[in-house]
């Protein structure tokens, strides 16, 4: 039973499912009999579907008699029968009487969108009329071994929750006892040796019950089966069992079935499920062609979408690209984090940022080198060049890249897909033009978001502590409001004497103010800067050395093998066709290989 988990989920959506794929089928193979035939299929899984999931109307479990013809099905129904005058009704095909040809329904109501033709009801009061006591419905089916009634058998297969499997014990070693076994897969089974020749309590059933099992778990796999019950012939020679021990014997052993039934609320979508398993299976031996050209299509779908680990590692992590991207985003957090009130500090800190590579250049332009002062200019307009030539590589070139990549290795595939289209559909060759699909790549917005997140976080792994932030900024401040103190000291006294003077004599005027000496205070603040230029310089050749940056551009790239890859399993990252009908045949290669 675990083995249907996978295929659980669409249990509950078997009805919007088959609307998609009658939607497919037309778009695909419309006005052919193919397509007719198809159709038929899905309605008819539809109809299987809805009737395991409504168990035909009723909230009672159902149980059902089934196997092959004579194997004693209605007579062992009516061994249920608590009320002599119902049982006496029971078509047991002894004598005059014919076997049964119809579902014969006994319950408290008719079943749902029940056939006149193909099914009769006896109402009864199950938990009065019955030896079980319980609300039930018994459902008398014909054997499935009659050609005549193969097709009321099958409908039958899909309105009963508990399937009571009765095999003459004389036929049990034939395969074709459980030739339905396909039709029970996930059901619950329980299997009725009938007419043993002999009494169960002197005879070895130990073959009997390994040759039931191993039939069934050929034919219905998934199913749960119970322990096998073996009942004797009763008009049989030196048989002691009694009718009354008969019926209660087979009593006690749907019972124990049902008790287990009703702790299992989920065994109708276990079938359902199976259902839309053996409908896929039909249409893949419906299309055998076209199967196996969308399993080559897909196959290399799934070739060219492994390889985009590789192609979208090598857009978004080419060595320079990511030392540039590292390199930014390391002194990035490095400023960001560092408080403003180091305003000095954090100033230079985002100079030299812009002017990272060309800081030999800087201390040479300050000193009076005008063409240093310009190449320092050009490589800081490289850096904000590089990093928006990083940024349109991942926004817009990846995309386009890896469609183009994509669409030239899958076209030959989608070249055979189309003539296979055209073979089933039987058109002209000039629809062939019509097939031919665009690529396109989905997922990449979500491949873009995941890399920024996946940046930031190695970003912040790795760049430097706030507690280095903290002691850098600090100490420089401080030591260049030490070295300024002096002549802001010396700038200040002259002001606020003059100041003081006028407050007191009111004679002072404009021109008694000392005027600035702009040479001497530019120079101040230069020499005041110089070691927290230093300073600052120091902290960002620490906290973006090669060896920090190389570690970074590694650990970015091994997790974006990782998240590209969980990507691609998932599915969010994925090569689509876009053409309606490869889009269309796509669809239906997905359904077929779930």
């Amino acid at each position: 039973m675990g083995q249907t988990n996978a295929i659980a989920h669409e249990s509950s959506d078997f009805s919007q499912l088959a609307d998609e794929f009658k939607q497919v089928t037309m778009q695909l193979f419309a006005q052919t009999s193919k397509a007719d035939r198809l159709l038929r299929m899905a309605d008819n899984m539809r109809m299987d579907a809805q009737r395991l999931a409504s168990n035909r109307g009723s909230s009672a479990p159902t149980i059902g008699f089934f196997g092959p013809k004579n194997a004693g099905k209605s007579y062992l129904l009516s061994r249920l029968m608590k009320n002599a005058s119902i049982r006496s009704s029971v078509n047991t095909g002894y004598g005059d009487k014919g076997g049964t040809e119809q579902l014969i329904w006994y319950g408290r109501s008719a079943p749902k969108d029940m056939d006149p033709v193909a099914e009769k009801f006896h109402p009864i009061n199950s938990q009065v009329d019955t030896w079980l006591a319980r609300e039930i419905v018994l459902v008398d089916i014909p054997g499935f071994t009659d050609p005549d009634t193969k097709a009321v058998v099958e409908h039958s297969l899909t309105s009963c929750q508990l399937k009571i499997l009765v095999l003459d014990a004389a036929e049990v070693e034939r395969e074709d006892a459980v030739n339905y076994g396909e039709g029970f897969d996930g059901a619950y089974i329980l299997p009725v040796i009938n007419r043993l020749p002999g009494d169960p309590d002197q005879l070895d059933v130990d073959d009997y019950q390994q040759m039931v099992r191993r039939n069934l778990q050929r034919w219905a796999p998934h199913a749960t089966c119970f322990a096998p019950v073996f009942l004797p012939y009763l008009k049989f020679e030196g048989v002691t069992w009694t009718v009354e021990r008969f019926t209660q014997t087979l009593a006690q052993a749907v019972l124990e079935a049902l008790d287990v039934l009703s702790d299992s609320p989920d065994e109708g979508q276990a079938q359902i499920a199976l259902r839309v398993e053996r409908f896929r299976a039909e249409v893949r031996r419906e299309l055998p062609a076209f199967t196996q050209a969308i399993e080559q299509v897909t196959e290399q779908i799934d070739a060219v979408t492994a390889t985009m680990s590789e192609e979208t590692q090598e857009l978004i992590g080419g060595e320079r690209v990511l030392q540039v991207s590292a390199r930014m985003g390391m002194g990035a957090k490095a400023v960001n984090e560092t408080p403003s009130v180091f305003f000095p500090y954090r100033s230079i800190q985002r100079l030299l940022m812009m002017t990272s590579g060309a800081w030999e250049s800087l201390t040479m332009g300050i000193a009076g080198s005008i063409p240093s002062l310009a190449l320092t200019a050009v490589k800081s307009v490289r850096n904000t060049r590089d990093k928006i030539h990083w940024s349109q590589e991942i926004e817009t070139g990846l995309r386009l890249r890896l469609e183009k990549t994509a669409y030239e290795k899958v076209l030959p595939t989608f070249q055979q897909l189309c003539d296979v289209l055209q073979d089933q559909r039987g058109r002209h060759s000039s629809e062939k033009r019509n097939c031919m699909p665009s690529v396109e790549v989905t997922g990449v917005e979500i491949l873009m978001d995941e890399s920024r997140r996946l940046f930031a976080r190695v970003m912040s792994e790795q760049g430097t502590s706030r507690a280095m932030n903290y002691l850098f900024g600090g100490s420089a401040t401080l030591l260049f409001f030490t070295l300024m103190a002096a002549p802001l000291v010396a700038l200040y006294k002259d002001y606020v004497l003059t100041a003081w003077h006028l407050l007191q004599t009111h004679q002072v005027v404009f021109s008694d103010f000392p005027s600035i000496q702009w040479g001497v205070l530019f120079g101040a603040i230069l020499l005041s800067a110089m070691p927290v230029f230093i300073l600052a310089g120091l902290f960002l050749s620490f906290a973006l050395s090669r060896r920090r940056i190389r570690r970074c551009v590694v650990l970015i790239q091994e997790a974006h093998k990782q998240l590209i890859g969980d990507l691609i399993q998932t599915g969010r990252l994925r090569i689509f066709a876009r053409n309606p009908q490869l889009e269309a045949a796509q669809w239906l290669g997905d359904f077929l290989r779930r």
